[in-house]
């Protein structure tokens, strides 16, 4: 992690974790007022020396101003257990803010898809009852809703139609998600 960091920040890699840490802080220190944005994502698979990683890039003590953000994103159960354990506190304390996303409702899922649709330049490419399906088969989880989305439209796309239709939604469940999922299409 700490070798992507450095070759994601343009510098030369160092040998050492320790080196290799002072070489980010120093960096961080370096391009303020550039407060860049570091996201790890599925922190809920991270073991104990990742999260003192964390830890270390975030405790630059060298003075009082923030270098940089960390986004540590997943599912709860990092906060429920991990983040508990007497060894994370360090890094517990360091966290200003928790966000959790819940899933959406049914009369959010359309105007969710309008809105990821509407940066690629469209909108309104699903039929009402592909998108209740959608919504059924994900229950709300918005990046579940985002990968059977895009298989249905990738479906429409290949028959060269404009709309996603039941069809292409219950086709794109089969391959996109879980096979769990796919009792409600019993």
């Amino acid at each position: 992690m700490l070798s992507f960091i450095s070759t994601q920040m343009g510098l030369e890699t160092k040998r050492g974790m320790a080196t290799t840490i002072s070489a980010i802080q120093k960096h961080l220190h370096d391009i303020q007022p550039v407060n860049p944005v570091i996201i790890i994502d599925e922190i809920e698979r991270m073991d104990v020396e990742t999260t003192h990683i964390i830890r270390l890039i975030a405790n630059d003590r060298q003075d009082t101003t923030f270098h940089c953000t960390l986004i540590l994103a997943g599912d709860d159960s990092f906060v429920e257990q991990k983040l508990r354990l007497h060894i994370n506190e360090p890094l517990r304390q360091r966290i200003t803010l928790y966000v959790r996303l819940h899933p959406l409702d049914h009369q959010h899922t359309q105007p969710y898809i309008d809105h990821c649709l509407s940066h690629v330049g469209t909108r309104e490419l699903f039929d009402v009852q592909a998108i209740q399906l959608i919504h059924e088969l994900t229950n709300g989880v918005p990046r579940i809703i985002n990968t059977l989305a895009e298989a249905a439209i990738d479906l429409a796309a290949e028959h060269n139609l404009r709309t996603v239709t039941l069809d292409h939604v219950h086709e794109a469940a089969a391959s996109a998600l879980p096979p769990r999922s796919l009792q409600v299409l019993s």
